[in-house]
């Protein structure tokens, strides 16, 4: 946490779970990683928190994220 300036209370973690092997497991279940855009507003907006650690493996995901940081000015 030190390293990457993230102080505890300060932050929320978002887990993204978007990937050809969980789309095949929960098929139309899954949530499409748009749709994470607005709980993590709520969870950011609940937790007063002022960074967000997206944990993922799938580079979609991180480029949502990014834009739509980038697009609010965080």
């Amino acid at each position: 946490m030190k390293s990457a300036s993230l102080e505890s209370g300060s932050f929320a973690v978002v887990h993204a779970r978007f990937s050809a092997e969980k789309k095949k497991e929960r098929g139309n279940k899954l949530p499409q990683l748009a749709e994470y855009l607005k709980p993590t507003v709520a969870l950011l907006s609940k937790a007063n928190a002022t960074r967000l650690f997206l944990q993922t493996s799938t580079p979609d995901a991180i480029d949502l994220f990014e834009k739509w940081s980038v697009e609010r000015h965080w």
